[in-house]
């Protein structure tokens, strides 16, 4: 079975995805405006 886990701590701004450190094979949902 799989498990949808919440980070404890959310990073916002302009190179937020590149600074933060991830587990190996986790998968990142991003949001972006049209």
């Amino acid at each position: 079975m799989h498990a949808v886990k919440i980070p404890s701590v959310i990073n916002f701004g302009e190179n937020a995805l590149g600074e933060t450190e991830y587990p190996k094979n986790a998968l990142v949902v991003t949001t972006a405006p049209p």
